[in-house]
């Protein structure tokens, strides 16, 4: 069987529209388990009072450095440290006041996006629809 030119542009724009649907699907899973975790923690305030800096390879290969936040926070009566395991760029000045989340475990979470990734995640998940929906229609021959 000989793939037409339609033929490869509606397996194109399927495979395209269910990949963006799943990658919506996925972002906004994230944002809204990150959202419930912080939910069911507990708010500390904390501050920001240094940076762990690390050197890694970023998009195209080129060496960029990356600013992990170290914060101090007073929690069950005694001043603690979280390492984030985010980087920050540009980085905040030292001192910020920023709000931490503990959960029952222990886990110390930063609220990062939480909005940003919904939106996202929408927007990737409705491209997806509508390359899938033109996809169908070329399917039924509407567009063709």
């Amino acid at each position: 069987m000989i793939m037409t030119d339609m033929m490869m542009m509606k397996i194109g724009f399927t495979a395209f529209g269910v990949l963006f649907v799943l990658i919506g699907i996925g972002v906004i899973i994230g944002g809204l388990s990150n959202n419930n975790s912080i939910k069911n923690s507990r708010e500390v305030s904390g501050t920001i009072v240094d940076f762990i800096k690390r050197r890694g390879r970023g998009q195209g290969g080129h060496m960029h450095t990356y600013c992990y936040p170290v914060y101090e926070y007073y929690d069950d009566g005694e001043t603690k440290r979280h390492e984030s395991n985010i980087s920050v760029m540009p980085p905040k000045p030292l001192g910020t006041e920023v709000t931490l989340y503990i959960s029952e475990d222990g886990k110390v979470r930063e609220k990062h996006g939480t909005s940003l990734m919904l939106l996202v995640g929408s927007i990737f998940a409705f491209v997806g629809v509508i390359f899938t929906v033109v996809a169908l229609f070329l399917y039924n021959g509407m567009l063709a």
